[in-house]
């Protein structure tokens, strides 16, 4: 996988989202694997930033429009889908072949039973507590299909 930074000669710890490394982090994986990404997943303050350089260059779709509106529901870059997360740290931007992802089960889910009881009475309240577990990893068969930019500005 390539994990590159926005910084290419080191004299600043972080600088601003270009469409241009963009394209680069589709290049390295093409290059790398022979696939590209299909999703590009970004923190909500990086999706701020995205919006705000592309702003003159964006192409909208007119066609749905049924009412004036500021804001967008959807982006992309070159077709690929951008998703944000709040789970998603801000200063990285994630490029991801999702077919190369799989959820290995390593215990099916179920509630814990470790005493016999599904539920526990809390003390001193009227309640009963439970808990339902899932054990799994999450797997990735084709590293070189996937990465990552980060040394983003934060904002």
């Amino acid at each position: 996988s390539s994990i590159l930074t926005m910084d290419v000669d080191t004299s600043v710890a972080r600088l601003d989202l270009t469409l241009s490394r963009m394209q680069q982090m589709f290049d390295e994986t093409l290059q790398a694997s022979g696939q590209e990404p299909d999703y590009i997943l970004m923190s909500p303050l990086q999706r701020q930033k995205y919006v705000a350089r592309v702003g003159a260059q964006m192409f909208t779709y007119s066609d749905k429009a049924t009412a004036g509106d500021g804001g967008f529901l959807s982006l992309s870059f070159g077709g690929v889908p951008i998703e944000s997360s709040k789970d998603c740290p801000n200063g990285m931007v994630l490029f991801l072949k999702k077919d190369t992802w799989k959820l290995c089960e390593l215990q099916p889910g179920g509630f814990a039973d470790l005493d016999g009881n599904v539920l526990s009475r809390d003390a001193n309240a009227d309640q009963y507590t439970g808990y339902y577990r899932w054990y799994w990893n999450l797997v990735c068969t084709q590293p070189a299909a996937n990465a990552i930019l980060t040394g983003l500005t934060l904002t």
